[in-house]
């Protein structure tokens, strides 16, 4: 009986020979490290952190305004990750970053960066950049201009408003390891109130991070797990009416017998 003799393409022998069936072959390690986002609302409770599943709404985070983004870096293979930047967009109207970021296309609504970091993850740097050309081509993304968060401490809200390009570096020489569990660090956004305009209610936002992953003998880029949001608005009810119309009593309640004022101008103070 002949022997099948296949192309060793993956070069599972490690001799780049013809595969046969009396072949042993090596399995290498899976690259294992991922990076997550997820988002909530400022004031929910930290379970209510949502990462996006196409298909499935209740993944779509609502804005008021302020919300909490979070990445969370994770090494789940025993292979050592020594060199790791991961870069995220803070969503302007328009831009698009590319399919690998933008995939569901452009943003339809403009979020800022309230603040710096609050506590930045041992072993790495944060970077921000400030009306950073939007493009698919991360080999360029570098070439922006940044400044280290070290060197923000005088930024005002309108500095902020022009980041929206951000990246977090491993400057650790013992690289990112499976037994350090989950990295994490939460950036405060919120939504740039001054340009939203009322079309862009319920419009989505859609965006993974992008991230680069060195190991001993082998890089690669990778889209991390994404997040989307929505503005939806707050709404005031009610109903205007001339208080005392029944048995001349002031109360505060809006009584049986007691009209609504049509036509009254309310106005709302913040």
């Amino acid at each position: 009986q002949n022997t099948l003799l296949f192309e060793d393409i993956y070069n599972l022998t490690g001799k780049g020979k013809m595969l046969g069936r009396m072949d042993s072959i090596t399995l290498k390690k899976a690259e294992g490290l991922i990076v997550s986002s997820s988002i909530k609302q400022n004031k929910e409770v930290d379970s209510m952190y949502r990462t996006y599943n196409a298909g499935d709404p209740s993944t779509i985070v609502g804005l008021y305004r302020d919300a909490n983004y979070k990445l969370t870096v994770e090494n789940n293979s025993g292979l050592d990750v020594m060199g790791f930047s991961v870069y995220f967009p803070v969503p302007k109207m328009g831009e698009n970053w590319g399919e690998n970021i933008n995939f569901e296309g452009p943003f339809k609504f403009s979020m800022n960066l309230a603040n710096a970091l609050k506590v930045v993850p041992e072993g790495f740097k944060v970077y921000y950049s400030q009306n950073a050309r939007p493009t698919k081509e991360y080999a360029d993304w570098d070439s922006n201009v940044w400044t280290e968060q070290s060197q923000t401490a005088g930024w005002t809200a309108a500095d902020w408003s022009k980041v929206n390009f951000v990246k977090m570096v491993l400057v650790r020489d013992t690289g990112i390891k499976n037994t350090d569990g989950k990295i994490q660090a939460v950036f405060d956004m919120t939504i740039d109130t001054v340009s939203t305009t009322e079309d862009q209610m319920y419009k989505v936002n859609v965006w993974s991070p992008y991230f680069l992953r060195k190991y001993t003998s082998s890089e690669s880029w990778v889209a991390g797990l994404p997040v989307a949001t929505m503005i939806t608005p707050g709404m005031l009810r009610g109903i205007v009416w001339e208080d005392g119309g029944v048995d001349n009593v002031l109360n505060g309640k809006f009584d049986d017998g007691e009209s609504p004022v049509e036509g009254a101008k309310v106005e709302l103070y913040d």
